[in-house]
Parts: C-alpha cells; sequence; structure tokens
C-alpha cells in the first residue's frame, strides 16, 4: 500500500514526470554508488524508494510484482546451488 503522502506527490506531478524522475533518481544513486560514499548512497537510496513507491502505484501491481520477485529470488537461489 502506497504511503499517503507519496501518493499525494505522485498525483500531484504525475505519471510521466515522476517516472522521468525516477530515472534521474536511479542515475544519481549509481553515481553515488560509483564513488562509495556511504552518506550520499543512503540519500539517494531514499530517493529511489519513494521513486520507486510511485512507479508501483502508476505501473504495476502488487501482487504481480510479489510474484515476480519471488521468482528472481527462487532462480538466484537455484543458480547458486549449482555453482
Amino acid at each position: 500500500m502506497i504511503d499517503s503522502r507519496v501518493q499525494q506527490i505522485a498525483d500531484h506531478y504525475g505519471k510521466r514526470p515522476q517516472t522521468l524522475k525516477a530515472i534521474e533518481e536511479m542515475a544519481e544513486l549509481t553515481q553515488a554508488l560509483l564513488k562509495g560514499d556511504s552518506v550520499h548512497i543512503a540519500e539517494e537510496m531514499a530517493d529511489v524508494e519513494i521513486m520507486m513507491e510511485q512507479l508501483r502505484y502508476f505501473h504495476a501491481n502488487e501482487a504481480e510484482i510479489k510474484i515476480i520477485r519471488e521468482q528472481k529470488i527462487a532462480r538466484q537461489l537455484a543458480r547458486m546451488e549449482v555453482k
């Protein structure tokens, strides 16, 4: 379930602008990870989490995400067992 405050932000700006903002925030997280600055990484991770919540609200069904997530985790664990 989306935080009502995050939903308010999402509804105010709209799907397209917030989708583009999510891309921007993910790029900033990528840069922070490359630099290795843990304080900056935490800040950018928080931004990405907020944007991910909005992306879920706009683009995806929570049940669908849960199913796909579980499949991906199971697949990766199976790969690890093979090696």
